[in-house]
């Protein structure tokens, strides 16, 4: 497979980090735009913002999108996401999204959001209307 960009947190790749290889994708590209990403424990809030874009891992379930916030730490529960997906068509393959907050913490925590009118994997054109 090709890949439009790879992300490496040790400076090894393009980015460093998944916003910014996020960041360099162009803003309604008429294709999607792999980015693969290495494994390693990311802790971002990740923004997907922009039309098919797809995050790829190597299959080897090492590749974790984390962090701990939570209503409980004075957070409004929707700052409490990993990954906020705003844009149609997004793909995520073999990642972990995950919010790490202690299970002592019962308070709300999110790890993932997709817009309502946002479907996993399906390109704009298919995206029925409600």
């Amino acid at each position: 497979m090709t890949y439009n960009a790879t992300v490496a947190q040790d400076g090894s790749a393009n980015y460093t980090c998944i916003n910014d290889a996020i960041a360099g994708v162009p803003v309604n590209s008429k294709n999607r735009d792999s980015i693969h990403v290495l494994p390693g424990v990311y802790k971002e809030n990740v923004q997907v913002n922009k039309t098919d874009i797809a995050l790829i891992d190597d299959y080897t379930g090492t590749t974790i999108i984390t962090g701990n916030k939570s209503n409980a730490s004075g957070h409004q529960t929707y700052d409490t996401t990993r990954m906020f997906v705003a844009g149609y068509g997004f793909i995520a393959e073999s990642l972990t999204i995950e919010n790490s907050v202690p299970l002592t913490n019962s308070h709300q925590a999110v790890a993932l959001n997709i817009l309502q009118m946002c479907l996993l994997g399906l390109p704009r054109y298919a995206i029925p209307k409600l």
